[in-house]
């Protein structure tokens, strides 16, 4: 038993994800699924189906032809794609209960948006097979935080301003104050979850790639990623990107290579946002029940 799982058992016990998104992953496993069946599955939640036509029409996924068809969607995005699409804004329908005096969710999914954008913008200037993916791994990266506000809410809005006052990584003020971190926290809600063994070790490790036992590559992309979707985007204080040199060393890339990709990813950020998060009204965590 870890701090971490203590801190998720508090939430799996009254939350899993919806049925939908096991039936997915039942499909896209199975070597003999065909268009008919992901898209019964698809259509049978009308929201996540609306917002599946969202992202498959969006410019951010490249759709040069206006898509009509949930089967047309599911083309033109791939399974795996969808699969993400679906993670994704399942993730975010399944925490939208926090208070707002707590925090603004909407805020904090734009950050993390961001932040699954430029992972994405920079894998597919590293040129990675992998660059579809990184969106999603990028945009769930801090999904411990939200373990946090709805178990420590307190503690945990203490933690940030500690941060931003001694200027130091969010996750080393945690571990002082916790002997766990955000991240760790993410990962094990991750693993209860059942994710990809990808998603859980990017999410664990992003804080510093070199503890990365397999997904070196994404998780130094999301590490720097991060850095750049929290940056005040002012280029004067350049050094409280706090991107550590490992992770220059596995993508190749360099602070030069990169300066613009924050504000490209910008352009993106309303559109899909706007797609992600209209109308998660169909809530599973009750955060006035959490102990």
């Amino acid at each position: 038993m870890t701090i971490a799982h203590d801190y998720v058992e508090k939430i799996t016990t009254r939350n899993t994800l919806p049925g939908i998104y096991h039936r997915i992953r039942t499909l896209v496993a199975a070597p003999d699924t065909n268009m008919s069946e992901y898209v019964v599955a698809i259509n049978s939640d009308p929201a996540l189906a609306a917002r599946v036509m969202d992202m498959a029409n969006s410019s951010f996924f490249n759709s040069s032809r206006n898509i009509n068809t949930i089967e047309q969607a599911i083309s033109h995005l791939g399974v795996l794609q969808l699969k993400d699409i679906l993670l994704c804004n399942l993730t975010i329908r399944a925490f939208a209960t926090i208070p707002d005096s707590i925090i603004n969710l909407s805020e904090f999914w734009k950050s993390s948006i961001l932040c699954g954008i430029i992972a994405r913008m920079l894998a597919r200037q590293c040129e990675a097979p992998t660059s579809d993916q990184l969106f999603t791994l990028g945009l769930l990266h801090d999904i411990g935080h939200l373990v946090m506000y709805s178990t420590i809410p307190e503690q945990t809005l203490e933690i940030f301003s500690e941060s931003r006052r001694r200027n130091k990584p969010i996750a080393v003020i945690e571990q002082e104050k916790l002997e766990v971190d955000y991240a760790q926290i993410g990962s094990e809600l991750m693993q209860h979850w059942s994710f990809p063994e990808s998603y859980q070790e990017v999410t664990a490790h992003h804080p510093d790639p070199k503890n990365a036992a397999q997904y070196y590559f994404e998780t130094a992309i999301v590490h720097i990623a991060r850095s750049l979707a929290f940056h005040d985007g002012n280029p004067k204080s350049r050094k409280q990107f706090q991107i550590k040199p490992i992770a220059w060393s596995i993508t190749n890339l360099a602070e030069e290579n990169i300066t613009e990709v924050r504000q490209q990813a910008l352009k993106y950020i309303d559109e899909i946002s706007n797609c992600l998060q209209a109308n998660n009204n169909n809530n599973t965590i009750n955060v006035s029940q959490i102990k």
